[in-house]
């Protein structure tokens, strides 16, 4: 089972878990409505999870973004850069214009 946390508009974020197919298809869809939210805004960047792995090296548990956060450059690299800081290893999953 994967654990993630939705973090939207409610102040409320609270552990939900999904086996990894099933997982796996809803991140898909986050990355569809990512790019969606990106070209509709015209930013650079829109990330829309993010996988955090303990010191052990499995996974702990994956932040999902639901609206995305959109980004410019610089905003984009200063924050992920601050997430590699804080959780080394992670994995950030985001739609670039620039692919």
């Amino acid at each position: 089972m994967i654990k993630y946390y939705v973090h939207g508009p409610s102040v409320y974020v609270v552990p939900q878990y999904r086996n990894n197919r099933d997982f796996i298809r809803e991140l898909m869809e986050f990355a569809k409505q990512a790019r969606e939210a990106r070209e509709a805004a015209r930013a650079a960047h829109a990330v829309y999870a993010v996988k955090v792995y303990g010191e052990d090296g499995n996974l702990d548990h994956v932040d999902v973004y639901d609206p995305p956060v959109l980004l410019d450059d610089q905003e984009f690299e200063k924050r992920t850069a601050a997430e590699y800081k804080t959780h080394p290893g992670c994995v950030i999953y985001a739609s670039h214009a620039h692919e």
